[in-house]
């Protein structure tokens, strides 16, 4: 008898991580009817990235139409100063006109291009360079491409998420080695089965309930609360994790390259809520408790701009809300579970200081009965009962 085992370290191997990417791509292309045809939506955003052989070429969808489906990216920034490319006022005349040439572009942005185009998309949509950051423009266009990110990343085919980099300086690909239990190959030969004298081979992959927690959710990615709703949105997620790629979709929720075909049994974090809220169900009291489970997931989470940010960065996932409950979001509280929701209190340190977060609340402009004008993570505190 002979027995081997094989295990990850922090590094994707990358031929094989593109095969599978390639694999889950067009099976879920393909077979799942829940998800849809990446290359059936005619709704673009008003910017893309046309990927070409030595650089991006920003786009207008409405001067140039796109002939295929487009890609979204959700990322950290990272603490400022941002040394990586932006659009912003002064520069999108010549955004339009010359390519952003590969090596401006940081490393993460880098890879996660080469596997947007090993899965057939020519297009990406990055907040940062499709979004006007600085100038005259900024506000009035992030005003305006902010209301639309329920549109952008729900229509795209796929979304790569950049989960285990603390900015785009980072290699999503190449890492230390981690410091968890990582899953691991079994491969045996010589086993005889009782009814069969017939040596049989086997194989098993072993990993801890905590990987998808360990691995993806708790990497720097799961602590931006932008990332909550890029990731319930798309109908895909390709998930580059801490030593291995992680895919999700609406009929595959939980898979990775240890476990290809999903695993349905995980721990409760915010892992089941994608397929629960996506397609939308029939029951209100269970969407209304989904909904609060997100709100305490969010609340726990960073924001760069909070006074701006706090309510817009879920406003995408509140309009699915509405439209499944045919109810209406009044500062993060849906008007038929009023009563309930109220049942909250925050908990922990002050993202920001006490005396600081009480400036952030002055200038939210929140009502003090909504959990969004709290500046800590918040709890049900109907949940404390139950």
């Amino acid at each position: 008898m002979e027995l081997s085992i094989s295990t990850r370290n922090g590094t994707l191997q990358v031929s094989e991580s593109l095969e599978t990417a390639r694999r889950w791509m067009h099976l879920c292309s393909e077979t799942h009817q829940e998800c849809g045809n990446p290359n059936h939506t005619s709704t673009f955003p008003t910017r893309l990235l046309k990927i070409r052989a030595a650089g991006l070429q920003l786009i207008l969808t409405e001067v140039e139409k796109p002939t295929g489906a487009y890609a979204t990216l959700s990322y950290c920034w990272g603490p400022p100063p941002y040394e990586f490319p932006r659009l912003t006022t002064s520069n999108i005349g010549d955004m339009f006109r010359s390519e952003i040439p590969n090596i401006a572009l940081p490393v993460a942005f880098r890879e996660a291009i080469g596997f947007v185009q090993e899965l057939g998309i020519q297009y990406i949509w990055i907040d940062s360079l499709c979004i006007i950051q600085d100038g005259a423009r900024s506000n009035d266009d992030w005003t305006f491409e902010s209301s639309r990110m329920k549109s952008v990343y729900s229509n795209s085919a796929i979304c790569l998420s950049l989960d285990r980099a603390r900015s785009p300086q980072d290699s999503v690909i190449y890492g230390p080695d981690v410091q968890f239990m990582t899953p691991f190959e079994i491969n045996t030969t010589g086993i005889f089965d009782e009814n069969d004298l017939a040596a049989e081979s086997k194989r098993c992959a072993v990993f801890s309930s905590q990987h998808f927690n360990n691995a993806l959710y708790d990497q720097p990615l799961g602590s931006r609360a932008w990332a909550l709703q890029e990731r319930m949105l798309p109908p895909r997620v390709l998930g580059f994790g801490e030593g291995e790629l992680f895919w999700s979709c609406r009929q595959v929720p939980h898979a990775c390259e240890s476990l290809p075909s999903g695993t349905a049994s995980l721990p409760d974090r915010s892992l089941g809520l994608r397929s629960s809220f996506i397609p939308i169900t029939s029951d209100s009291a269970d969407l209304y408790d989904t909904w609060f489970g997100l709100v305490m997931d969010y609340s726990g989470r960073k924001l760069t701009c909070p006074e701006k940010d706090k309510l817009v960065a879920m406003s995408a996932v509140a309009a699915l809300m509405e439209t499944a409950t045919k109810d209406k979001c009044i500062v993060g509280h849906f008007w038929k579970s009023i009563p309930f929701s109220l049942m909250w209190d925050g908990f922990g340190t002050p993202f920001h200081g006490s005396d600081e977060s009480l400036e952030i609340r002055k200038r939210l402009r929140i009502p003090s009965w909504s959990w969004a004008s709290e500046h800590r993570t918040v709890l049900s505190t109907d949940a404390f009962w139950a």
